[in-house]
């Protein structure tokens, strides 16, 4: 597949009349396409992959990266780009 977008977009980026296939690296390519990937993923809202992660008492704003997606090589997840909704566990320490 990824070949398949690395040709696509290599024509459409070639200048008229010019022959050579070397304007932009294989590397450039396949980053501005993982990008633009992520990019219609995001916007369309069209992955979802629940996450964990650890709260402290009193704190309010909490990072999109410290969010636990699990392994990106198993989920196919790299990280989170919008939250569509939350809940909340709460556990209880018997201390006696």
């Amino acid at each position: 597949m990824l070949s398949a977008y690395l040709a696509q977009t290599r024509s459409l980026l070639q200048l008229p009349g010019v022959q050579s296939n070397s304007l932009y690296t294989d590397a450039d390519l396949t980053r501005w396409i993982n990008i633009s990937r992520g990019q219609v993923a995001g916007e369309g809202e069209c992955i979802r992959v629940i996450g964990t992660i650890s709260t402290v008492v009193g704190q309010r704003p909490y990072r999109f990266q410290d969010v636990n997606v699990g392994v990106a090589a198993t989920t196919g997840v790299r990280g989170i780009i919008n939250v569509g909704s939350m809940s909340y566990a709460v556990a209880l320490v018997n201390c006696g």
